[in-house]
């Protein structure tokens, strides 16, 4: 890419000769490096003059900085977008975008795994899925990619409309509709609408993938040509459908019955959820043409990583870390996957959680709901951090489990400190905190 095409995609004004070639786009003034171009997100002239030290060609900025060759817009996040949509629009890879409230990060994972088997596939990396995440992954196309799967998430300050009309996906695919973001649109209706824009930035006939278990989803209806390809663990009327889930050594296995077939799917994973995750990630691929053997050889390939349900074994007991999404239904699959784990002679589930957010008005309901549903995970003991928790207390309560076996703390040291003093060799833990309340510290806790 030259300097000249950027300043034209961003309509910048930049004064000095611009046919030249660039070597990278970055917003991360800790990755410039020679021959690079430095976008100024933050508008701060110090960092403009040390990405310009380290070698950048130009910086991307609103207004002059001395002795820096800066290419002048109205605006630098707008400008990150055009430049990242002009990027994607030199390579003619089939671009499969997902959102959706829960799992989009499970279900890219999978298609990743099953399109590496048939091409170079690029896709989302840890949380890039907002206005400079998702242009930082666009960034990272060159011509060996056949294929990219990304994330759109409602965290993006332009929504998901701005995203997709970045991404121009080919293939689009809603997980759910829950209650992450509640807070800000009021209703699962209102979430719907806003996940919809995925659609905004993708050819009139570009199929939509999605859950059929969801009962907002399952509405879907649309005019045209566009295709609505479903998939579901138990409506049979789905286009993909799953039976026969088993759990046998805290992996999965299904049937997958699909348009032409049924073949039998093995996952190295547990959780009922993962089958639609799964699922998802099949109906998918299979819609773009993609051989059942690579499908099914991909999922066995997938395995949780970066503690997103992820086992760890620790000097004081087994822990199943979970530190992202913290939604109802996130928190509910993952005490739906300890309820299978295996723990030592009269060990124990201790479940730790922290409070969900930005559930708005319902966030009182949701948490005890929460708290109710842990009856079904055989939790032994239960400890909460934050105030909000103590609606899981509740809720836990209620359902039969003991009071003294539930506790509310306000202090992580304490929490850390009980829990290095409760925990046995032979227990499983579920770890499902916010970062904020530096999860990683309790587990090196339970590590000494």
């Amino acid at each position: 890419m030259t300097l000249n095409e950027i300043v034209r995609a961003c309509r910048g004004s930049f004064g000095y000769p611009a046919e030249i070639e660039i070597n990278k786009i970055t917003a991360d003034l800790e990755r410039v490096t020679d021959g690079d171009v430095f976008i100024s997100l933050e508008e701060n002239e110090s960092d403009s003059v040390t990405a310009f030290s380290k070698g950048a060609v130009a910086v991307v900025c609103t207004k002059p900085v001395k002795d820096v060759k800066c290419i002048i817009v109205d605006d630098t996040r707008t400008a990150l977008l055009q430049i990242a949509g002009f990027y994607r629009r030199k390579f003619p890879v089939k671009l499969f975008a997902i959102t959706g409230s829960v799992g989009k990060t499970t279900v890219t994972q999978m298609l990743r795994e099953i399109l590496s088997l048939d091409g170079e596939t690029l896709s989302t990396k840890e949380n890039h899925h907002n206005e400079i995440g998702l242009p930082t992954t666009l960034f990272e196309l060159c011509e060996n990619h056949k294929n990219a799967v990304v994330e759109m998430g409602l965290s993006a300050t332009n929504g998901i409309s701005a995203l997709s009309t970045v991404a121009q996906p080919d293939v689009c695919v809603i997980t759910n509709i829950g209650y992450s973001h509640y807070e800000n649109y009021q209703s699962h209706e209102g979430i719907l609408k806003a996940k919809l824009k995925v659609l905004d930035g993708a050819p009139y006939d570009a199929p939509l993938v999605v859950n059929k278990d969801d009962k907002i989803l399952a509405t879907l209806d649309f005019f045209g040509t566009r295709k609505i390809i479903t998939y579901s663990t138990k409506d049979k009327s789905a286009d993909f459908y799953a039976d026969s889930v088993k759990t046998v050594d805290e992996k999965l296995s299904f049937k997958v019955n699909y348009p032409d077939g049924k073949c039998e799917v093995n996952l190295n994973c547990m959780g009922y959820h993962n089958v639609s995750n799964a699922l998802c990630a099949f109906a998918t691929a299979y819609s773009q043409g993609i051989e059942v053997s690579r499908i099914i050889s991909g999922l066995l390939k997938y395995t949780p990583d970066n503690f997103r349900q992820q086992f760890i074994n620790t000097k004081s007991c087994r822990v199943l870390a979970d530190l992202s999404n913290f939604s109802p239904e996130a928190v509910k699959a993952s005490a739906e996957i300890i309820k299978n784990c295996q723990t030592g002679e009269g060990g124990r589930r201790i479940a730790v959680l922290s409070d969900m957010t930005s559930l708005g008005k319902k966030s009182q309901s949701l948490h005890k709901s929460v708290g109710e549903s842990l009856e079904k995970s055989n939790i032994d003991l239960l400890f909460c951090i934050d105030e909000r928790a103590d609606g899981y207390i509740q809720g836990a309560v209620k359902k039969g489990l003991p009071e003294e076996n539930a506790r509310l703390f306000s202090d992580k040291e304490e929490l850390k400190k009980a829990l290095k003093e409760t925990v046995k060799p032979q227990d499983v833990v579920l770890l499902k905190c916010r970062r904020e309340y530096t999860p990683f510290e309790i587990l090196e806790e339970l590590d000494r």
